[in-house]
């Protein structure tokens, strides 16, 4: 069925490439200035003046290795189990035109989900919207309740407000002697009157707790209620990674992570398939979350059905590249507005986007793969791609 509904697609692709760009493995790597697909090897981003400022807690990035705390020693401040009622999964979506101040709490995985959302709300026509980032690289729910507990001065805080240069502002708050200021989770969530603030479901919690670290997730809500008592609160999944097409590509500092995916099969969409079960078995179904964006879906979609190499989508077997950056931030916009897209109306990610350098990357054939893989996620989440 699918291959049927795609054929189309796949032939205005090739028609595209074979026109503009050749195969879609070149698309950015062309000899135009504007356009590149680039490592994050300096991990430097372009300051709003168009000058670089090393990001130094880019080193931060999800380790998996378990040397966080990982364990679940925080109580509930109120000692209760407010888990919210549970039932069957919910299918409505709720009315988010109001909720325009958004905020993340992750690791660099809620870092790539972030990155280009401002220019793709603005380009879109969402043009007042605020968007946060409390940002701990390598950690997991778990850690965050920890570091929640104590009060621990240990996020940096990205901001971008529609009134500061077009909204374009997404540098971290405060820098001194070369090092961004490390502030408190709670110094951000009071910051601003936020509408709805997502945590971030790693790849650890996925795969290393059945119930995504429930006691804990339990701690980061009591403590959003008691801080932002108006708002709402969601999630956001993270996709496979390690992960690689290349077989013999090694995991890295990921080892530990990819050894855990295989207890629960050894294929691409077993460990797909591990996120959509502990998503519905323990979010999803939950009133406490008022939206749970999957971010997993759509970028398994682009690999495994549309056959974008995960060369393209990721810039390490970890992390998001600066398209994949824009394919799971279009993927959060339709799910976070609740319409599918019917039209890409940003033409280029810009440098800022990029995991370091300052590159734009013009958006041609990319176009209809991020409306492919984010309208798939839009009405099939939380479901294993298939190309049969």
């Amino acid at each position: 069925m699918i291959k049927k509904v795609f054929a189309s697609l796949f032939a205005v692709v090739i028609l595209l490439c074979a026109v503009g760009c050749g195969t879609y493995s070149e698309v950015g790597k062309e000899a135009d200035s504007s356009t590149s697909i680039i490592s994050d090897d300096s991990r430097s981003q372009p300051s709003d003046d168009g000058t670089d400022q090393t990001d130094t807690t880019e080193s931060g990035d999800e380790s998996g290795d378990g040397s966080g705390d990982g364990s679940d020693t925080s109580e509930q401040e109120d000692g209760s189990d407010d888990s919210g009622s549970e039932g069957e999964d919910k299918d409505e979506r709720p009315d988010t035109s109001n909720m325009k101040k958004i905020l993340f709490l992750g690791n660099s995985h809620a870092k790539d989900t972030y990155m280009a959302l401002p220019e793709i709300f603005r380009a879109e026509g969402y043009t007042d919207y605020t968007f946060g980032l409390a940002y701990y690289g390598q950690q997991d729910i778990a850690d965050h309740a920890s570091y929640i507990g104590n009060n621990s001065a240990v996020y940096t805080y990205f901001l971008s407000k529609p009134d500061v240069q077009n909204g374009k502002i997404r540098t971290p708050n405060g820098k001194t002697d070369g090092n961004y200021n490390l502030v408190t989770f709670e110094s951000i969530l009071t910051d601003q009157e936020w509408d709805i603030v997502f945590i971030q479901v790693c790849m650890r919690d996925v795969v290393l707790s059945d119930d995504v670290y429930a006691s804990s997730r339990q701690t980061v809500v009591n403590f959003i209620r008691s801080k932002a008592p108006d708002a709402k609160i969601g999630t956001s999944c993270s996709w496979l990674a390690p992960y690689s097409d290349d077989p013999n590509a090694s995991p890295g500092k990921w080892a530990n992570i990819a050894v855990a995916y295989n207890n629960y099969g050894t294929t691409p969409a077993d460990h797909c398939n591990r996120h959509c079960k502990v998503m519905k078995d323990n979010i999803v179904k939950d009133s406490t979350y008022c939206l749970n964006i999957d971010v997993c879906t759509p970028v398994f979609y682009a690999n495994q059905v549309l056959e974008i190499s995960s060369d393209v989508l990721y810039r390490d077997v970890a992390h998001m590249s600066q398209f994949g950056r824009g394919l799971v931030s279009y993927s959060f916009f339709a799910q976070y507005t609740g319409a599918e897209i019917e039209e890409i109306k940003l033409d280029s990610l810009s440098g800022y986007v990029a995991p370091s350098g300052t590159n734009a990357l013009t958006l041609t054939v990319e176009q209809n793969i991020i409306k492919a893989s984010a309208n798939y996620a839009f009405n099939s989440p939380w479901t294993v791609p298939s190309a049969e």
